[in-house]
Parts: structure tokens; sequence; C-alpha cells
């Protein structure tokens, strides 16, 4: 238990340091969990969708599943120490479920993002679905079964922590908890190497348990060291930089959306650091700094948004670009996010140089208003990427509000800025 107690503090860590926050930090050791994995396999049991029976077939002891097929698509860096004995073990009867996971996967095309993942998931279905073992009697670690020396396999107690995690009490007779794994709000974020694990066994159990499924499977790709996946198990990983600060943080995160095609493998390496900050110091920094510069030249502290016109073109393409986000979030198509935002940063350059304020100080307040409203919904846009530059820029503009309580849709005429000194980002 220390040992897990170990990384799993690494982990609450990691989450801190690159600002990734998350409504609950669950561990399958918690005391609930236990009891809703009972709940669920002795109601299973009931239904008949748990059976004890023997194992008799090939074993991948490295592996540690015991089916006909693999769960576990990583197939090339697996042992293939083999052997073959009788097991007296409890089975899922995922066979049962062959024909709901054809039809579901058949009426639902977008439920796996990418998409291409979707055909590897088929392909497993063209393969007859065998019923997969999910007890375990040669461990003690796991959770035990009710009146068997068995326990129940972590990786099946693993997807009911999910369950625990969303509010599910475990008892089908116990409704009135809120789940909130349903497909109104379920997204559910995997690595490709066990979408097998998730897309057949896990929609299989929640479709057992008659529960709503994730609204969507979005499956990432490794990052690569070389032409190896960086994992802890080849410990090919650099540790954590425990002095990172707020802004080396962002420019990890922009890197990593901006650098990586969602789904696929990417090689990861110093040398897109350099490239990065370049994009952010153009995104970012040059704007804030113009626009910050530009207001220092005029004599008006404060701009009340009552008394200045809104130039629709430039607010009508801020919200297209908005829009645009939404869409490119929605497809999984993340790479494309930090694109957007660049082009959203050149609109206010362009804008700016079109309305030449330094040139015609009748119009400044209003180019500075349309200018910062901008700059505004770029810093909101950017937040999901740059949390902490997102709130820096708010800051300056004199909105001290946290960013992830403030909508797109928040009326902009009840906004006064306030002028700041420019400062340069990154």
């Amino acid at each position: 238990m220390s040992f897990v107690d170990k990384i799993s503090s690494g982990f609450k860590h990691m989450c801190d340091r690159y600002a990734m926050d998350y409504d609950v930090f669950f561990r399958t050791s918690n005391t609930q969990h236990k009891q809703n994995v009972i709940n669920i396999w002795n109601t299973l049991v009931e239904k008949g969708i748990i059976y004890k029976g023997i194992y008799h077939k090939r074993i991948n002891d490295n592996q540690d599943y015991y089916g006909n097929e693999y769960l576990n698509d990583d197939n090339h860096s697996i042992s293939n120490d083999q052997f073959t004995k009788p097991i007296e073990t409890y089975y899922f009867k995922l066979s049962n479920f062959q024909e709901k996971l054809e039809k579901f996967y058949e009426h639902n095309q977008d439920f796996i993002v990418p998409k291409f993942y979707l055909n590897k998931v088929k392909s497993f279905l063209n393969n007859k679905l065998m019923d997969v073992s999910i007890s375990r009697n040669d461990s003690t670690w796991g959770i035990p079964i009710t009146n068997s020396k068995d326990i129940v396999y972590v990786w099946f107690d693993a997807l009911i922590g999910y369950l625990t995690a969303s509010n599910y009490c475990g008892d089908l007779f116990c409704h009135n908890q809120k789940i909130v794994i349903g497909n109104n709000v379920g997204v559910h974020v995997i690595g490709k190497d066990i979408l097998r694990f998730h897309a057949i066994l896990w929609i299989a159990l929640l479709m057992s348990l008659d529960l709503p499924l994730p609204r969507k499977l979005l499956v990432h790709g490794w990052l690569l060291n070389g032409v190896d996946k960086i994992s802890k198990s080849l410990r090919n990983y650099n540790t954590l930089d425990t002095s990172i600060d707020a802004i080396t943080c962002d420019i990890t995160r922009y890197n990593l959306i901006n650098s990586v095609r969602f789904g696929y493998d990417c090689e990861y390496t110093p040398k897109l650091v350099a490239t990065t900050i370049y994009n952010l110091k153009n995104t970012f920094g040059e704007i804030l700094h113009r626009v910050l510069s530009l207001w220092k030249l005029t004599n008006v502290d404060k701009i009340d948004t009552r008394f200045v016109n809104v130039d629709n073109k430039l607010i009508n393409s801020m919200n297209y670009n908005i829009e645009t986000l939404k869409e490119i979030v929605d497809r999984g198509e993340f790479h494309l996010y930090c694109r957007v935002l660049t082009e959203t940063a050149s609109l206010i350059n362009s804008y700016i140089n079109d309305r030449k304020p330094w040139a015609n100080a009748k119009y400044i307040n209003e180019t500075l208003y349309n200018c910062l409203v901008s700059l505004q919904k770029l810093a909101l846009m950017s937040y999901p990427v740059t949390p902490n530059t997102s709130q820096l820029i708010m800051k300056r503009l004199g909105q001290p509000q946290i960013i992830r309580d403030t909508s797109f849709e928040t009326n902009q005429s009840t906004f006064t800025f306030l002028r700041a000194e420019p400062i340069k980002l990154f």
C-alpha cells in the first residue's frame, strides 16, 4: 500500500503542477468502492451475467488476462511466455452482448473519436466474443468475492471504479443518486492500448446494469521516446520538474496540444519547446503588449463600455472563432485549437492596423474597447490550453474574476476596463 500511496501522490502532484483540475481524485482502495464492487458483483450473479467455470486454455502470465483474445492491444510489447493449466474462475458473459454491441456501433458512428479507431472495434467484433474471466485466485491484492477464496480481477473492479466515482451506489434498487457518467456529460478519455477493454467490456458492463453509456470515447495515442512508447514499465520517461512555474506549465500544455494530432503517436522532444515559445509570443505576448502600449498613449485610465460603439464585424469574427473551437473539441481535432487561437490574435492585430488609432484620436476609445473585448475573448478561448497566461491577461485588463466562472455569453456592457502597464509574456 505504501508503494501505491507514493504513486498516487505523484499523480496528484502532476495535476497540481500542470493546472489540471479534477472533481474527484479516486482510488479503488476507497471503502465505498469496495462495497460498490460487491453489490454490483452480486447483482450480476443474480442476473446470470457472472457465472463460475473452468478455464483451461492458454494463459499469458505476464499479461494476466484469461480469455481467447487480448483485451490489451499493445501485443508487440507483451511477453510470449505462456503455459496451460485448468483454473477455476468466474466469467463475465461477454458473449451475450455480441449483437447489442454490433448494433450500438452500427448506429453510433461518432461514438469513438478519432473515427478510425471505430474500425478497430468493428474488427474486434468480427471475431465472436468469448466470455471473460474476471476473478483471480493467485493474488491477495484485490476485493474478496463473497463466499469465495478468489478476488475480483483488479481491472474489472477498476471499471466499476468509474461508477463509484460517478455516484452510482452499486445497487440496482438505489437510483436516487445522480449518475454523471451518462450521455449528457460523459466523455471518456482512454489510451489506444486499452481501447478493446473499454469499447467492448466496459460498454457491455454498463449495458448489463442498464446504465447510460458515455457520449463519446476519446482515444489518444502515445508519446514516444524515439520509437518506444514512454511508459513506467520501460522507465524511459523524464522526471517531473518540481520547480516548474506557471508560464512553463502553459508552454508544456500548449506544446502538447499543438504538436500532437489527437489519436496518433508523437515523439516529444525539447526541440518543440522553442517553436512553442515563439508561437506563444506571437499569439499572446505581442497582442497584449501592443494593446496595453496603445492604451498608455492615451490619458484614459478607465474605459466605460456604456459609451463606446461595438465593431460588429470584429466581434462577430471573434464569436465565429469561438463556435469553431467548440466544433473542433467536439470532433476531437484538438491540434487545430491552437491554430484558431493564433488566427484570433491576428484578427486583433489586423483591426489595429486598419483603424490606425494613433493617427485618429477621435476614435481611440472605441478602438481600444473593441481590442479589449476581443482580447478578453481570446483569454477565455485560450484558458483550456494556457490557464495561467489567460488569467494573467484578464487581470491586466482589470478583470480579476476567475475565468472558469466567466461565460462567453456574459453581457459585455457590464465590463469596465482598467489601464495597466504593458508587459512582455514569454
